[in-house]
């Protein structure tokens, strides 16, 4: 630290203290009903954890393991401690899975929020029908403020915890995961979710759960089915215990498999089922032939067997002659993300279809954290609906992502009233041309930090082809890429026609992705009709088939080449 920060902080800590004196003088006066301050101090977020949940020793072993490991992983590292009673003082097992539970909540909240005391109330021994012993939390409503990925974890601690204590797993009865289901759906209903499981999903996800998930009733409104459970309390919705299903084990899944892999005492092989879609495939087969003769099947039955989440792989991408493709698989199209829309707000586009946005990886200057780049002209060329600080849902990797403008990807590419085709990289120009665009035929590159895709456990989506790949594989065919930099004569990244054809003859590489347009979104036939009408050279011909190739589904991409041959 820089020595004048430290006199910075140093004289913080002094006005501190002086403040302190003023209160114990005022306190001593015995006219406040406690007489000694109750605001505890906090130096760093090691002191608010152990300040918020009054556990001693929290803070030095939460120090020790921060310059070690993630956050994530120290709360797990902290079960251990808590198990073999190096931290915290507990007669009872329940006691130290709970003290394991909060202490994870508060550790990933930064002992900022009132979920870790407020958000679980208790966590108690029950018996199985067998007479075995398993583990209850039980949640409350503030928990909500804790966010799914410590919600998710927090069953994920007391999983583990309760592998080293050798308490044995929640066995569901038929009525309790029935109860779930109803009780989720409730809930949401009531209050709301971010995401709400299908009730399948919430099934599945109450039968496998190793742990049981209880709390006390929030709303007014009862179940109508599944009622006065023996070891449920309330006919209401718990929703503690909804938030922790729905928006933790649900939507969290992909991100909670990165630490069960990790840990060789918890197993929980069903969360990539959940992830895939996979649950009760064979009934879906079933579901979906009976959705194809109901005219009001929807976007959600559609997509019953991928929309669990985005990470689903298909078996085979191309379809044509039942080979493999070439290179990595591609993620499945995920509907998830268009769930639960609200009347009045755009779709930019659909689940993986040509003309959305174009996935690029990459990081801007004013990038952060669950951010997205898009270009300025595409903010205009949508009306303004996007703008610096939108908050929109992505259909990959998480579930949501802030707006950021980045001028240095491509921009949208538009027809116009007059069937001009242009790509718009000028926001000035997106002003100007707005009024005058009859469609929008590429909404241009989204670009995506590589570390939300870790952060979020999802497997890489391919991306476009752009000039950072092209210039490595113009280096591995022999060309000094350093002295063509240095050149200021030539531009690696938009050089013009010509010098982009001699590259590709000269080094027998690949045309540089200025020039390679949209293929992908572009059939083998589509391209084959294009193909004859430009080798006629008859200008009404290619016209003629570039008008064909719109109607077999592909964004307007041959007008675009059109305008450039």
């Amino acid at each position: 630290m820089r020595p004048d920060d430290e006199r910075y902080f140093a004289r913080i800590e002094e006005r501190l203290d002086e403040a302190f004196e003023v209160a114990e003088a005022a306190k001593a006066q015995g006219k406040d009903p406690e007489p000694e301050i109750e605001i505890p101090v906090a130096r760093d977020m090691a002191d608010r954890v152990e300040n918020i949940l009054g556990i001693d020793g929290v803070a030095e072993r939460v120090r020790e393991l921060e310059g070690e490991m993630s956050r994530e992983e120290a709360a797990l590292e902290l079960v251990t401690d808590f198990v073999e009673g190096t931290v915290g003082e507990y007669d009872s097992r329940a006691g130290k899975v709970e003290g394991a539970v909060r202490t994870a909540v508060a550790l990933l909240t930064e002992g900022v929020v009132a979920a870790p005391i407020e958000g679980i109330d208790r966590v108690e021994l029950l018996e199985n029908d067998d007479g075995s012993e398993f583990i209850n939390v039980y949640y409350a409503g503030p928990i909500r403020s804790a966010g799914g990925t410590a919600q998710a974890l927090s069953v994920l601690v007391a999983d583990y915890a309760r592998s080293l204590l050798g308490i044995d797993e929640y066995h569901a009865r038929t009525e309790e995961v029935e109860r779930y289901a109803e009780e989720i759906a409730l809930y949401d209903k009531e209050t709301g979710l971010q995401y709400t499981p299908k009730d399948k999903e919430s099934k599945f996800i109450a039968k496998h759960l190793p742990v049981m998930l209880d709390g006390e009733a929030t709303g007014d409104e009862e179940v109508s089915g599944f009622r006065d459970l023996e070891r449920v309390d309330t006919n209401s919705a718990r929703g503690g215990m909804c938030l922790v299903a729905a928006e933790g084990i649900a939507l969290k899944a992909p991100k909670i498999q990165r630490y069960t892999r990790e840990l060789d005492e918890v197993d929980w092989p069903w969360l990539q089922d959940l992830i895939d879609g996979t649950i009760g495939a064979d009934a879906d087969v079933e579901n979906d032939a009976a959705d194809a003769e109901n005219a009001s099947a929807d976007a959600d039955a559609e997509s019953d067997t991928v929309d669990a989440d985005d990470g689903g792989v298909p078996s085979d991408v191309d379809g044509g002659d039942g080979s493999e493709p070439d290179g990595p698989p591609r993620p499945e199209p995920s509907q998830k993300f268009l769930r639960d829309l609200i009347a009045g707000r755009p779709v930019f586009t659909h689940p993986s279809e040509p003309g959305g946005f174009r996935l690029r990886y990459g990081r801007a200057r004013n990038h952060g954290f669950a951010t997205g780049g898009v270009h300025p002209a595409t903010m205009h060329i949508v009306d303004d609906f996007l703008a610096a600080g939108t908050q929109i849902k992505t259909e990959r990797p998480g579930k949501a992502h802030g707006v950021v403008p980045v001028d240095s990807i491509d921009g949208p590419t538009v027809k116009l009233a007059n069937g001009e085709v242009r790509r718009i990289d000028d926001p000035e120009e997106a002003r100007e041309i707005r009024n005058g665009v009859e469609e929008i035929l590429d909404l241009g590159e989204y670009l995506v930090n590589y570390g939300e895709f870790v952060e979020n456990n999802h497997p890489l989506a391919p991306a476009s082809y752009v000039s950072e790949w092209w210039i490595q594989e113009l280096d591995a065919a022999g060309a000094d890429v350093q002295a063509l930099s240095d050149d200021p004569h030539v531009d690696l990244e938009h050089p013009d026609p010509e010098t982009a054809l001699s590259w590709a003859t000269t080094y027998d590489c690949p045309l540089h992705p200025e020039y390679t347009y949209l293929w992908h979104d572009v059939s083998v036939a589509a391209f084959e009709a294009l193909a004859d009408a430009v080798a006629d050279d008859d200008p009404q011909t290619a016209q003629f088939a570039a008008t064909s190739l719109q109607s077999l589904g592909g964004p307007v991409v041959e007008d675009r080449l059109l305008d450039r041959v």
